[in-house]
Parts: structure tokens; sequence; C-alpha cells
């Protein structure tokens, strides 16, 4: 389906906003995680991993969705009672985010990844699941994972955008002026709305936007 660039532009600004937000949390968290493995810190990586995946699958961003979806599944296990957490799987973690924090920006600022890094990221992920493969594998099933936040720029279209679009309506109900003009705008914010529902996988919204078309 055809989505407008101009919401495709919107889309790329909140996540150049959102996500580097997400990023100062992981590193916030890791900071202290050797200290203190409570459930509310590994909740916090949770999300915000959670968060990227979520903003960067939305924009097709294939490379950064499938890391920060590999981060998800190691940040479950963390504050598992069995976990083997000594300074070896400290540093892992740090370098699995630096991993990550240099796909995301070279992607924000257009820069080209170094030649060694694809092979750099597979090597520490290797060691990763070397050191806790079989807790992630575990922790793939777990309830955790179907109860965490949207934290991502679907809420903030639908806060501002579509939020904006909404009353855009409400005034040209309000003074509707021809029934061309009323018409067309129910038609020009409709089209938008079914791009919005195709980029953030949200059919039944579709589904409102192709009644009011039709």
């Amino acid at each position: 389906m055809y989505i407008d660039p101009e919401l495709r532009d919107r889309v790329y600004q909140l996540f150049s906003l959102e996500v580097p937000k997400m990023l100062e949390t992981i590193e916030t968290e890791l900071l202290t995680i050797g200290i203190d493995r409570d459930q509310k810190k590994v909740h916090s990586l949770l999300r915000a991993a959670h968060s990227i995946k979520g903003s960067a699958a939305s924009l097709g961003l294939t490379a950064i969705t499938d890391l920060a979806h590999q981060l998800e599944d190691i940040f479950r296990v963390l504050n598992h009672p069995e976990l083997p957490f000594d300074r070896e799987l400290e540093l892992l973690l740090f370098e699995i985010y630096d991993c990550l924090n240099q796909v995301i920006m070279a992607e924000i600022n257009h820069d080209t990844l170094p030649p060694p890094f694809q092979r750099n990221t597979q090597i520490v992920l290797a060691d990763l699941d070397r050191k806790i493969g079989h807790f992630v594998m575990a922790g793939q099933n777990s309830p955790t994972s179907g109860h965490l936040d949207e934290l991502d720029v679907t809420r903030l279209i639908f806060e501002v955008d579509v939020a904006q679009s909404l009353d855009r309506l409400a005034g040209v109900l309000a003074d509707p002026g021809s029934g061309h003009i009323l018409v067309g705008e129910f038609r020009a914010q409709a089209e938008v709305f079914t791009g919005i529902a195709s980029l953030t996988n949200l059919p039944r919204f579709g589904v409102l936007a192709h009644t009011t078309l039709a």
C-alpha cells in the first residue's frame, strides 16, 4: 500500500528523537546491573529494547530490528536466579549494547558502518550464546514477553498526528462550507489514516479508514 512520504518522514523524525532516549536508558541501567539486578531494572532494559525493535520495524530497518530483538531476548533472562552473572557477562552486555548503538547512530546520521562491524557483532553474539544461550532459549517462551508496553513511535503518531487530523475534521464539521470541501477533507484524512494503519500494523484502524473512504 502507498504511504505518504510526508508520513514516512514524520515517523523517521520520531524515530530519530525517541530511539536515542531508549539507548540512554539501556546504558544507564547496564552501568549498575552488576550491583543490582532487580526486576524493575531488568524490565526497564526490556522495555527499551522492545521499543527500539518496534520503532525500527515500523520503518523497515531490519538490521536494527533484528539486533534489538536479540537484546530483548538476552535482557529477558537477566534476573533468572540461576544465571551465572559475572564480570565477563557484564562486559559482553556492554559490547552488544555498543553494537546496537553503532548501527542506530549510523542510520540516524546516514553514516556507513565500518567493515568489521558485522563480524564483531557476530563474535559478541556467539560469546553471549556460549555464556547464557540455554537461558535465552528457555526465556523466549516466558510470559513476560507478552506484557511489554509499546513505548514507540506508534503511540506518538496517534498522540500527535492522528489527534491533530481528528481535530481538523472536527473543525470542518463545525463549519463545513461546501459539500465538496467537506468530502475532500474527509477523503484526504482517510487516505492518510490508511497509510498510518499499514505503517503501524493496525488493521482495525485501517478498516475504519477504508470505511470512511467508501
